[in-house]
């Protein structure tokens, strides 16, 4: 049906099977893991697509599922928020990721800008002298919640 084959507008109901309304909870939303130029310029970007700012206060980011994988946990500083629908991300180095992506991360895995807050290390879980870093050929990212 074309525009002017009727004089009468129709209106079609529109029908969605499992429809599932907009997500009200923090997301992973962009994970690089083998960005161009330096390793060091990795990051993991979490969206909050929510109207309500949320404190990542006890939060987690790690590249293991379980304690003895060898691999990395680091939550993120006190007071860390992410606003209502916005992006963070958190970075390798905050001066990698600069030098790759021309912006500022909002919290980085080591002490590489003093300006740019630092992840805390999770002693208890993999080993201690793992460093967050992801596979270049893919990896897993956990978000651990702060009350889970």
């Amino acid at each position: 049906m074309f525009e002017g084959d009727t004089e009468h507008s129709i209106y079609l109901p529109l029908a969605m099977a499992n429809y599932r309304g907009s997500v009200n909870r923090l997301l992973i939303s962009e994970i690089a893991y083998d960005p161009p130029g330096m390793d060091e310029a990795e990051y993991v970007e979490l969206v909050n697509p929510t109207p309500f700012d949320i404190d990542l206060t006890g939060h987690a980011l790690a590249d293991a599922v379980l304690r003895m994988d060898f691999e990395d946990r680091r939550s993120f500083p006190p007071g860390t928020i992410i606003r209502a629908n916005s992006v963070l991300v958190a970075t390798l180095s905050a001066v990698a990721f600069r030098d790759v992506h021309g912006v500022e991360p909002d919290v980085e895995f080591v002490n590489s800008d003093p300006a740019v807050p630092d992840m805390i290390d999770d002693p208890d879980w993999g080993d201690p002298k793992a460093l967050f870093q992801l596979g270049n050929s893919g990896d897993e990212v956990l978000l651990w919640r702060g009350d889970a």
